[in-house]
C-alpha cells in the first residue's frame, strides 16, 4: 500500500525574532504567509504540513517527529544584505547531501523563472555563508564553520528557499502566487524521481 509523500512547510525565524525586515515587510510574517500559499497549493497532491511557529530548535523536533513521516522540509527565508542592492533566490541545502543538491537544483530551475529574478542557485547552508577553506569576512578563522541548524538537524531532507532580498518587497509581493505555484511544481517533479512510500 502506498501512501502520499509529506511535506512540511516553515516559516523562517518566529515572532520574536522575526528576522530581517525594511519599513514594509518583516521576513517571517512574509514568510508565513508564503508558507499559507504554498501549503494551499501542495495539498492539492500531497500531505502538506505547517509547522507551529516557534525556536528553530521546536520547529526541528517537530518536523522530525516519527508519527508525521516527513519526507521534505522546506523552510522559507529571505535574504538580506543591508541595503547593498543585491537580488536573487537561492536554495540552500545539506553539505555532501546529494539528494539536497538535487532537490535544490528542482526548486531553482522553477522558482527563477516564476520570481523574474536573479538565479543564484542551489548552495550548500552554511551557517552565516561562512564556507570551509576561505576566509568569507574579516575575522574569520578557517575551521570554524558550522552547517545551518535546520539543514543539519532535520531528519527528512531539508531545504531553506530564499525567494528574493527582503529589500525588494515589491517582487516578493508581486510574484508570490506564481512563486507557490512553481515551486509546488518543483515538489512535484523532486516526488516523481521518489519512490511513494
Amino acid at each position: 500500500m502506498t501512501t502520499r509523500h509529506v511535506v512540511a512547510l516553515s516559516a523562517g525565524h518566529y515572532p520574536s525574532k522575526p528576522g530581517a525586515s525594511n519599513k514594509y515587510i518583516v521576513e517571517h510574517h512574509e514568510a508565513a504567509i508564503w508558507v499559507d500559499e504554498l501549503a494551499r497549493e501542495l495539498s492539492k497532491t500531497f500531505a502538506a504540513i505547517v509547522v507551529p511557529t516557534g525556536s528553530l530548535t521546536s520547529k526541528v523536533k517537530f518536523i522530525n517527529m516519527p508519527s508525521l513521516a516527513v519526507d521534505l522540509a522546506l523552510e522559507i527565508h529571505f535574504n538580506a544584505c543591508g541595503g547593498c542592492g543585491a537580488s536573487g533566490c537561492e536554495t540552500l541545502y545539506m553539505p555532501n547531501s546529494d539528494l539536497g543538491l538535487a532537490a535544490a537544483a528542482v526548486i531553482q530551475k522553477h522558482l527563477a523563472p516564476a520570481m523574474g529574478n536573479k538565479d543564484r542557485g542551489a548552495k550548500e547552508g552554511w551557517y552565516k555563508t561562512d564556507k570551509p577553506g576561505k576566509v568569507d569576512y574579516p575575522g574569520d578563522l578557517d575551521g570554524d564553520e558550522v552547517v545551518d541548524y535546520f539543514l543539519r538537524a532535520t531528519k527528512p531532507v531539508a531545504l531553506i528557499i530564499e525567494p528574493e532580498f527582503i529589500d525588494h518587497y515589491e517582487l516578493i509581493w508581486a510574484r508570490r502566487n506564481v512563486a507557490c505555484k512553481a515551486l509546488a511544481t518543483a515538489v512535484k517533479e523532486i516526488f516523481n524521481s521518489w519512490p511513494l512510500k
